[in-house]
């Protein structure tokens, strides 16, 4: 009798799946509609949004005196940090500070969990993803090396197969030191750091775990003024003739062309004011030729 309960109770088990699957399917259906009605549009438009809120969201990436941004106080310096901050005065709008890294700020913006980042370097790899307006200067990029280092003189020298480089990973130095130089984690020549602050790479060039950190010229300006006693040791090459001479402005989501706009203009009349003109006149002068107007 066990073999006949078994096939009864498989028999009756197949029975109730048959009998039950169009609800499920019915219910899978729903879920589904629901799931894809609740995504993002394309078309969404973020400058609307931006205006039914009245804030502005605004990715933080630490690029002192550029920007930088405090998480505990929701605030943030730099010369960006003004501008906004006047546009936004202007507009009768917020401006809301969200910390990000290079790593995660192009998906933080193309999620929706802020409007603009700022501010960011356009290059090759982010323009496939993202639009950037309200450029304001070029940024040489730049390399640090040790001064007891013969290894590095030209950038002849780092296409050589024996020669490594140090960046962070996200960040403009990573896309130099592939698309220009051939090198690769797989190749051995590239070591790729994940970090929120850029200036820790050159600690692997100090301790000789690399010939070379390759990140934009502001960067290792500022971190050899702030760290005199490694002048001694370490120095900035290329930034006569760059590695690369890149934009820096705010990147925004693709297809938003009223926002593109609206801060091209905005932010050009807040240069023109006389307190953010020379706070950009003292960045300008103190960065001996690694930013550049545009």
């Amino acid at each position: 009798m066990t073999w006949l309960t078994t096939i009864v109770s498989t028999v009756a088990a197949v029975v109730g799946v048959v009998l039950a699957w169009p609800a499920f399917a019915d219910w899978r259906r729903d879920r589904t509609a629901t799931a894809v009605a609740a995504a993002p549009t394309p078309d969404v438009s973020v400058l609307e949004s931006i205006r039914e809120r009245r804030v502005i969201r605004v990715g933080c990436i630490p690029f002192p005196p550029l920007m930088s941004c405090s998480p505990g106080t929701g605030s943030a310096d730099g010369l960006y940090a003004l501008v906004l901050e006047d546009v936004a005065a202007r507009l009768g709008f917020a401006v809301e500070y969200v910390p990000l890294r290079n790593d995660t700020a192009m998906d933080r913006l193309l999620d929706g969990k802020v409007d603009l980042v700022a501010c960011l370097l356009e290059t090759p790899e982010r323009v496939k993803l993202a639009s950037f307006t309200s450029r304001i200067h070029q940024m040489a990029i730049c390399g640090v090396v040790r001064r007891d280092s013969t290894r590095i003189s030209s950038q002849t020298d780092l296409r050589k197969p024996d020669v490594r480089a140090v960046v962070a990973e996200g960040e403009i130095g990573a896309e130099v030191a592939r698309r220009h130089f051939g090198m690769s984690t797989d190749n051995g020549r590239l070591h790729e750091i994940v970090t929120s602050d850029v200036s820790s790479i050159f600690g692997q060039v100090l301790s000789r775990h690399a010939d070379v950190a390759i990140t934009d010229g502001l960067t290792c300006l500022d971190y050899l003024d702030a760290n005199p006693d490694m002048s001694e040791l370490l120095m900035i090459r290329f930034t006569e003739e760059p590695l690369w001479l890149v934009p820096c402005g705010l990147m925004i989501r693709q297809g938003q062309d009223d926002l593109a706009a609206l801060l091209e203009d905005e932010v050009r009349r807040s240069l023109s004011d006389p307190r953010i003109e020379a706070a950009n006149a003292a960045i300008t002068t103190r960065s001996r030729n690694v930013i550049r107007e545009m």
